[in-house]
């Protein structure tokens, strides 16, 4: 009789079993938030895009503000695969937010997070609930897919031993320069990396900045993308209709409201009332108190990781403070990474604290947190107010589909909010009409004149009580 035999635990399998779970997490995460609005149609912007690229394809730069032709290729081969229906398109913007956790996953452990740690980051960075536009409209996939290329971009070169060789930098760079053609946020990634390089592997007399001299690259290609892109905003829309705002306190305020609302994730910006200049004074003391506090954390943590974090964090919103439109969900994206990446250290510190046998005390708040956050998307009225939004966009398509687009020249819209999204809901119907029959811009009037008649040229748009009536105009077949 032979004896029974034990299987020893083998730990490299053990290890490929919990990154199985680990990627299966962050991807069914990602795919939980995507599926609150994965039965939603086009909104907003996503029109503007369909019809670019019907008339130039994905890397025609047509005058719009912005040039990402990475971006438009995803954007393009996802509308192709779904054959014009918006449902694979916003199956690929989960895959990339899920991709995207995995990389967070990826840089946490190299930065020397623990696994679970790192997967709280990243399933946090996925769930946060001022990030929420990542999952309810397709084309803010941009911020997710250029986000990859950045993390990809620092997988390369951080985390190792010694500054990098020249192959590596240049990998690097490379990504980075694809992460700028999918998203202009990812700009100060050319200046961060080199200084999160540098504070890594410095030490006195050991040589550190005559290595760095290896860093040009980056630098250099910064420079130039700074230069171009100062020069496209000064003639872009969005600096002649104001939307720029270059007020330095109204930026560190911005700024402040981004950070706040980041590791803090359910305080919602706007927290800070307008500033005058009689209240500049304590906006200033109070900004040098918080920004003491993140030097306080970074100095408890005793690590040059939690200081390269901060720096992230600080340096990640800064694209956007100038805009005028204060904190907004789709850029808040970038800079949540690194604040839950500094979260996760709380969590690895509980770990630590707790040790192995009451790992469920830390682990209790942190699943409280993600359920939350994960809730907060499907019934946050922020998420409802997009898909009330994209409702009526969708009713307005289906109505201007079946329009002879030759003979309407003009679309009364009445019982719509004046505004649709950020744009009136004159300019977003047009710009439906524009997708749904190229070089069709029909005029959308904001009332009926009070001496109107119907005539052969115009269509009424009813909306009363959830329903869209079509009123054509007379002798209509």
């Amino acid at each position: 009789m032979t004896e029974r035999q034990e299987t020893l635990p083998n730990p490299a399998r053990e290890a490929a079993l919990s990154e199985r779970w680990a990627v299966g997490l962050v991807f069914g995460a990602a795919f939980l938030v995507a599926l609150a609005t994965l039965g939603d149609g086009w909104i907003r912007d996503d029109y503007m895009h369909l019809a670019r690229l019907r008339d130039g394809g994905p890397f025609m730069d047509s005058g719009w503000d912005f040039y990402r032709p990475v971006f438009s290729l995803v954007f393009w081969i996802s509308v192709k695969l779904g054959q014009g229906l918006p449902l694979v398109p916003r199956l690929a913007s989960a895959v990339i937010l899920g991709f995207s956790g995995f990389l967070t996953i990826r840089l946490g452990e190299r930065f020397g997070l623990s696994s679970r740690a790192a997967l709280f980051a990243a399933l946090l960075v996925i769930v946060h609930p001022l990030a929420y536009e990542t999952s309810v409209w397709v084309c803010a996939m941009s911020g997710p897919l250029g986000e990859c290329f950045a993390l990809a971009a620092m997988l390369t070169v951080l985390g190792r031993d010694r500054i990098p060789h020249r192959g590596r930098i240049a990998a690097s760079t490379g990504l980075l320069l694809l992460g700028f053609l999918t998203k202009e946020s990812i700009l100060p990634y050319f200046f961060l990396i080199p200084w999160m390089l540098l504070l890594a592997h410095w030490k006195k007399g050991s040589g550190v900045l005559r290595e760095g001299l290896r860093l040009w690259p980056y630098l250099l290609s910064g420079l130039l993308l700074v230069l171009h892109s100062l020069g496209r905003a000064g003639n872009s829309s969005l600096n002649q209709t104001g939307s720029i705002h270059l007020d330095f306190l109204h930026a560190a305020k911005t700024w402040l409201e981004y950070e706040v609302s980041l590791l803090v994730p359910f305080v919602q910006p706007g927290l800070i009332p307008k500033i005058s200049p009689e209240t500049a004074l304590p906006f200033w003391i109070g900004l040098a108190v918080f920004s003491a506090f993140l030097g306080w954390i970074a100095w408890k943590e005793r690590n040059r990781r939690s200081v390269q974090w901060l720096g992230w964090m600080a340096v990640a919103p800064l694209p956007y403070v100038f805009f005028d439109w204060g904190v907004i969900s789709r850029y808040a994206f970038a800079p949540s990474i690194p604040a839950m990446l500094l979260l996760a250290t709380l969590y690895a510190r509980g770990e630590r604290f707790f040790g192995e046998k009451r790992l469920w005390i830390p682990a209790l708040p942190a699943f409280l947190l993600l359920s939350l956050g994960a809730y907060d998307r499907w019934e946050s009225p922020a998420v409802w107010g997009w898909k009330y939004e994209g409702m009526l966009e969708r009713m307005v398509e289906n109505n201007l589909r079946a329009v002879d687009h030759e003979t309407i020249d003009t679309v009364f819209v009445v019982g719509l909010p004046i505004r649709l999204g950020w744009g009136d809901t004159g300019e977003q119907v047009r710009r439906i009409a524009h997708y749904l029959h190229a070089g069709w811009r029909p005029e959308v009037p904001s009332r009926l004149p009070p001496d109107w008649k119907p005539d052969s040229r115009s269509l009424i748009l009813a909306y009363d009580a959830g329903r869209m009536t079509r009123i054509p105009p007379p002798n209509a077949p």
